[in-house]
């Protein structure tokens, strides 16, 4: 490996390099979103001389992204995680001149990374950044990444927060002077930046709603009478999949015959064998009826992923009554964001950065006491009241209020600009 083969030419030489570990700027993920919409951005300052990405699940497809990816991991060695996978990224910023990395992942995920990086600070003057998500409490033994980066920025204020709440915990039995080092560093080491929404999903006219809603569905499977909810999500078992459902069940069974029938587009594939969810078996045990109650994003999906471009998701948010999530928990809410800016009524549990985000932009559904997900890190995480929500969404489609929040959902993420988001990074990279 030479610094010639990996550098990209640059008319503008600034001396400064950044690789970026994130997820494939090509997938339609959280994290692939923040790198692609930051690519650009950054590129167009010219303050980096050159910009690489170790791409989370990036197999050396070809890509058009003006930087050069490199795949996190092997076809020995597939989880870019792995102990060998790491050591790997290490030794690359060790002999290539990379002056900034920007991380953007869990912390938990990346705290291994943490003396490491301590160490390339120390000998190349490393400067490390890191921008993550939060969905659920925090432990302290988990932030020593923290400690190693210039400065670390949560999508939300309940991130923050969050980790605040662990940093100060790991240090509640140390000396005065290391808690008032610490707060020194929350103060001025650990902000906010929130996620963007792409400027892609906006609404669309009556007429072409109405045409999405048909194309979405086969003829009079919902009919324009009819209150279709859709979810998009990917199925795993914190997105609380089978509350949805329940939702649905409920409101069929109290709804008069006045009321609307209520269905529900879950974009998203039925089952998935590694999580252990069937939701098509949900749906029988449920008595809900596939193609008429319940209807499921199989179709546009290959191999798990989907196929869909921004233009077609949009016209789905746009084909839908209401936006429901019952996820279990999120460090941003993906679908809710681009929802509310499609301007779709949205509705979503009042817990974790959905509470943020929703505040008085939609209906907050009511929660159940927290329980505990297998193979989640103990997470203690709220899964929604699925009769009361049923009652809630109920009594806002009677009263005809479902669509009383939309113009502050859409303001909200009216400011969620990526080229401020990407300005606001250049100022701390520039500090």
């Amino acid at each position: 490996m030479t610094e010639e083969l990996n550098l990209i030419p640059s008319d503008n030489p600034t001396g400064k390099h950044l690789m970026i570990l994130g997820d494939n700027p090509m997938q339609e993920t959280g994290f692939g979103r923040v790198v692609r919409n930051l690519l650009d951005r950054w590129y167009a300052t010219n303050y980096f001389e050159s910009i690489k990405v170790w791409g989370i699940n990036y197999w050396g497809m070809p890509h058009n992204s003006k930087a050069m990816i490199y795949p996190a991991g092997s076809p020995e060695d597939t989880r870019w995680e792995s102990q060998g996978n790491l050591q790997r990224l290490v030794t690359t910023l060790s002999h290539l001149p990379i002056t900034h990395l920007f991380i953007v992942q869990d912390v938990w995920a990346v705290n291994p990374l943490a003396q490491a990086l301590a160490q390339l600070r120390k000998k190349k003057g490393l400067k490390t950044f890191i921008y993550f998500p939060v969905d659920a409490p925090l432990e302290p033994e988990w932030l020593s990444i923290l400690d190693v980066a210039e400065i670390s920025v949560a999508y939300t204020d309940y991130g923050r927060e969050q980790a605040m709440i662990a940093l100060r915990a790991g240090a509640a039995m140390k000396s005065n002077k290391a808690r008032k080092e610490l707060e020194e560093f929350i103060k001025e080491r650990l902000t906010v930046i929130p996620h963007g929404v792409d400027p892609a999903f906006s609404p669309l006219d009556a007429e072409a709603k109405a045409e999405a809603r048909k194309q979405l569905f086969s003829k009079g499977a919902v009919i324009d009478e009819d209150f279709l909810m859709v979810n998009v999500n990917a199925n795993q078992r914190r997105k609380g999949l089978p509350q949805s459902l329940q939702i649905l069940a409920e409101l069929k069974a109290i709804r008069q015959e006045s009321d609307p029938q209520f269905k529900l587009y879950m974009h998203m594939q039925r089952a998935n064998r590694r999580e252990g969810i069937d939701l098509g078996l949900v749906c029988r045990q449920l008595g809900l009826k596939e193609g008429v109650d319940v209807f499921f994003g199989d179709p546009n999906f290959v191999n798990g992923r989907p196929m869909l471009n921004d233009e077609g998701l949009n016209r789905i948010y746009n084909a839908a009554d209401l936006y429901l999530t019952t996820s279990l928990g999120e460090g941003w809410g993906l679908g809710l964001t681009e929802a509310m800016a499609a301007g779709t009524p949205v509705a979503g549990p009042g817990h974790t950065s959905l509470a943020e985000l929703i505040g008085n932009r939609g209906l907050e559904l009511p929660l159940l006491q927290a329980d505990v997900n297998p193979l989640d890190n103990s997470r203690l995480r709220s899964r929604v009241n699925a009769a009361a929500s049923a009652e809630l969404i109920l009594d806002a489609v009677r009263a005809g209020e479902v669509t009383a929040c939309r113009e502050a959902a859409m303001e909200f993420t009216g400011r969620l600009s990526w080229d401020e988001i990407g300005g606001r990074w250049m100022e701390l990279f520039q500090a």
